[in-house]
């Protein structure tokens, strides 16, 4: 199923895009599923860079994305029968990556992943650090493993008044990209996670569901090490 999910995912992006990923990775762990992108740039997006118009590229992602979502949450239905409650994206432009995260509506017979891992409670206490940095502290946090590689940590009710206003008003995709600046530049300072989960991290993302109020940010460990 990971692998067919894919190898679709890498030919809707490529017929949209232009040009596909390089490598697609699919983990599906109950109620969680992650698939992320390696070697991801489009040949007018290259143009952009080099331009240093990192925003153009941004805005039109944020676009097609809109459009390509349900799609993929559709074929995910269709391949696994289990429903994609919300979805989640974004990208490292510096690395070529993206990542989209997910997580799975309410299912009897699936079986979740436990939500147990070492550092588990000083990773929940250090984004709690960030997010009051950023915005203010989460009213409920949790975390989990979804594979060797991968760590999410999930937000609720972190918008502030100013910024629910802010969306309501249609600035919401002017507000996430500037959040998302503010907020991982937060998440990489000082190196602090690699110091609490004692491994290199090679992405950091995150992203909001602004009608949810909650966000998924998603740590990467580098696989060379």
């Amino acid at each position: 199923m990971e692998n067919k999910i894919a190898g679709y995912v890498g030919r809707m992006i490529r017929n949209h895009f232009g040009k596909g990923p390089k490598s697609v990775y699919v983990t599906i762990s109950y109620p969680y599923i992650t698939i992320y992108l390696e070697d991801f740039l489009g040949q007018m997006e290259n143009v952009l860079l080099r331009k240093n118009d990192q925003m153009t590229v941004l805005h039109i992602r944020e676009k097609l994305m809109a459009a390509l979502l349900p799609e993929i949450k559709t074929f995910v239905y269709g391949i696994t029968d289990l429903e994609v409650y919300d979805f989640y994206y974004d990208w490292n432009l510096d690395n070529r990556t993206g990542m989209f995260m997910g997580t799975l509506a309410k299912n009897e017979e699936a079986e979740s992943i436990s939500q147990d891992f070492h550092k588990k409670e000083l990773l929940e206490q250090e984004v709690i650090a960030v997010s009051n940095e950023v915005q203010k502290a989460p009213e409920r946090i949790y975390s989990a493993q979804v594979n060797d590689l991968s760590f999410l940590v999930i937000r609720e009710g972190i918008l502030l008044p100013i910024e629910k206003e802010m969306i309501f008003l249609g600035f919401g995709e002017d507000l996430k990209v500037a959040k998302r600046r503010l907020e991982k530049r937060n998440l990489h300072e000082g190196r602090r996670f690699e110091k609490i989960l004692n491994k290199k991290i090679s992405d950091i993302f995150v992203d909001w569901e602004t009608e949810l109020d909650k966000s998924i940010t998603t740590f990467i460990i580098d696989s060379k090490q």
